[in-house]
């Protein structure tokens, strides 16, 4: 008869070999510690390339097992001269650890091209590439892109999307900042193509596109949701300074901000072509236009677009009539800031300069006064994806505001861990 000790020993032995069975191994990690293009010490080329064929490339070592949720950290700041494109072709994710960073290239393609993968880019400005096609800092293809607290800068596309391009994807922008991006063509910052575009607490200015979207440029069947951000300064040599959205896209707009853009045939604001467009909680005032036969400052929308407007969005300004700034008739909920609307207002009265005000990313502050001020819906202010924050991520007021920045609001308050709690966790036995 066996003993209960021989007993016990056997079902010790049985759960250690089962645990040993389920625990995964590490994902590969590797750290980059030369900045240059070269092959001096372990680069970020090598560092990709060891990732895309999960074998150590250069000088790269790679601690832990290639596979799933490998990443890419940096012992040096600056990656500079890129001689040609970086391209990934397996998921990974870069800078995790968020070590401030920034990539710039030599101007000789794109800074990176993003295929079949799911890619996260973490704290990095990315800057000086150029394309011959398409994507100047960023060409995604058939992936998933996150890119978090980052700036897209300076970079240049021959066709569309001079800071980022996306065919067949799913993209997502988190308090990072695209501006100084130029197109050819379209989307002189963001060009989507059948993708699938979120945009939070983010800032999308003074990028140009020859031709239409010099923020954002959504195409064929693309979707969009775009929440608590400010497209400021941009310019289209055709339609849509902000935002161009046509062949059947959609976008879901809430609480931003979108002033000072420049459509010169028209649509300084919003060029909406077709599709279906909803505006909530959104200030859209203070875009220009050129002297084009559908010449409209704020928003144009085609036939084929469907258009709601729901919440309280205010649009124009008092330099502007209504016919001068959009070819729509306006819902009763709307705040017309126009010369001869409900509520005229000069332009400095409704939002201040795009600045720092104390956010990751620059905003239009609201002046004392702005008929933006306490008139928000307070239900779509509460509800995701605003959650009762503004761009900066501070708290909004119980009465919120239209647009991306809440005047007065204070950092939010976290409720701290009682220490009679920390207390009893740490007395167990």
């Amino acid at each position: 008869m066996r003993s209960p000790y021989a007993f016990k020993k056997t079902c010790l032995a049985l759960c250690v070999a089962q645990a040993l069975a389920v625990t995964p191994s590490l994902a590969a990690s590797i750290i980059v510690d030369d900045g240059s293009d070269g092959a001096v010490g372990c680069t970020l080329r090598s560092a990709i390339v060891s990732i895309n064929t999960a074998q150590n490339s250069g000088s790269c070592v790679a601690d832990g097992d290639f596979g799933v949720s490998d990443t890419i950290g940096f012992n040096v700041s600056n990656i500079s001269g890129l001689e040609s494109t970086l391209a990934i072709a397996r998921s990974v994710a870069i800078n995790p650890n968020s070590t401030s960073l920034t990539i710039s290239s030599s101007g000789n393609g794109s800074v990176f091209d993003i295929r079949n993968s799911v890619v996260s880019i973490n704290n990095a400005v990315i800057t000086g590439g150029s394309a011959s096609i398409d994507g100047g800092g960023i060409s995604a293809t058939d992936s998933t892109i996150n890119l978090v607290n980052s700036t897209l800068i300076g970079n240049r596309a021959a066709d569309d999307g001079g800071g980022l391009f996306t065919r067949n994807s799913i993209v997502t922008l988190t308090n990072s900042t695209v501006s100084g991006n130029s197109a050819d063509d379209d989307g002189g910052g963001i060009y989507s193509r059948t993708s699938t575009t979120t945009v939070n607490n983010s800032t999308i200015a003074t990028n140009i596109a020859g031709d239409t979207g010099g923020g954002i440029h959504l195409f064929s069947s693309s979707s969009a949701t775009i929440t608590n951000s400010t497209i400021s300064g941009n310019t289209a040599d055709d339609d849509g300074g902000g935002v161009t959205v046509t062949f059947n896209s959609s976008v879901t707009f809430t609480n931003n901000t979108v002033s000072n853009n420049r459509g010169e045939r028209t649509a300084g604001g919003f060029y909406i072509s077709s599709g279906v467009v909803e505006f909530r909680n959104n200030i859209i005032s203070g875009n220009f236009t050129g002297t084009g036969l559908l010449a409209v400052s704020e928003i144009f929308y085609g036939g084929a677009a469907s258009v709601n407007f729901s919440g309280r969005n205010l649009i124009g300004d008092s330099s502007r009539t209504n016919t001068e700034a959009f070819n729509f008739t306006p819902e009763n909920s709307i705040i017309l800031g126009t010369s001869d609307g409900n509520q005229p207002t000069n332009i400095t009265s409704i939002i201040s300069p795009l600045m720092d005000n104390d956010g990751r990313t620059f905003t239009h502050a609201l002046p004392e006064g702005s008929p933006a001020v306490d008139v928000g819906s307070i239900s779509v202010c509460a509800a995701s994806p605003v959650n009762d924050r503004d761009q900066r991520g501070f708290q909004r007021d119980d009465l919120c505001d239209i647009g991306a920045y809440e005047f007065g609001a204070s950092l939010p308050s976290f409720n701290p861990v009682p220490m009679l709690y920390l207390l009893l966790l740490t007395d167990q036995d």
